[in-house]
C-alpha cells in the first residue's frame, strides 16, 4: 500500500467522491463487541488510480489542510473503512470519515 490519505469531510470534496458512488457506512466499536473504547462514526474508502492521484492531491492541497495527527476514533474509522477492501501493495485509497453525516 503506497499511500493512505485520511481526511475529514470537506463540502468541496463531496462532488468528487459522490460521483464515484461513495456510500458512507456507520461503524461502532459496539458492533465489534468492544464496549469500552466508544469509537463510532461514518467512513468510506475509495480506490484511487495512479491517474486520479495528482488531481485528488491538488484538490486536497488547495481546499483543505495537511493533517499531521488524527484522533484515535478517526484512525479506527479509517481502518474500518479500509477493511471493506482487499488491500494490495502500491494501491491508493481516499478515506473520508466523520462523526456524523451532518458535520
Amino acid at each position: 500500500m503506497k499511500k493512505i490519505m485520511c481526511i475529514t469531510i470537506f463540502i468541496s470534496i463531496n462532488v468528487i467522491v459522490f460521483s464515484q458512488n461513495l456510500n458512507f457506512k456507520y461503524y461502532s466499536s459496539i458492533q465489534d463487541e468492544d464496549y469500552e473504547s466508544g469509537f463510532s462514526g461514518y467512513a468510506a474508502a475509495i480506490y484511487i488510480t495512479e491517474q486520479q492521484l495528482p488531481e485528488i492531491e491538488q484538490k486536497i492541497s488547495t481546499m483543505g489542510r495537511k493533517v499531521n495527527k488524527i484522533t484515535r476514533n478517526n484512525s479506527w474509522l479509517c481502518w474500518k473503512a479500509l477493511s471493506e477492501w482487499e488491500l494490495l501493495n502500491n494501491e491508493n485509497y481516499l478515506i473520508i470519515c466523520s462523526d456524523s453525516l451532518t458535520s
